[in-house]
């Protein structure tokens, strides 16, 4: 845990348990009320979308909006993967709740 450690040195830590599938990620504006913006799709060229695959070139692209089902209650099999994935309203729903729920001010990502 010294990535945790350093981190907290420094404030609060968000931590967030691996989750195999695919990376979705949904940007949040405004607080009254709060608004989804599209889904994002992070595709990593490598193993894992870490560090690396964030910042260097070429290893990792974006898919807007992410390549989920629009809606629907009941989760998927995405094709890439071949794992469960909720559809585009689920994941909006949950961000959006998820945001409301750490205070969080303004937008966020």
């Amino acid at each position: 845990m010294p990535a945790w450690k350093t981190a907290a040195a420094h404030g609060e830590v968000l931590c967030e348990k691996f989750v195999a599938g695919i990376e979705v990620t949904v940007g949040i504006l405004g607080d009254n009320p709060p608004r989804a913006l599209p889904t994002l799709e992070i595709v990593s060229e490598r193993p894992l979308y870490d560090y690396a695959a964030k910042y260097t070139a070429g290893q990792s692209h974006h898919v807007i909006p992410a390549r989920l089902p629009e809606e629907g209650v009941a989760p998927v099999r995405t094709p890439r993967s071949g794992r469960i994935a909720p559809s585009v309203a689920a994941t909006s729903r949950a961000w959006t709740s998820s945001w409301m729920a750490a205070a969080c001010p303004g937008c966020s990502r």
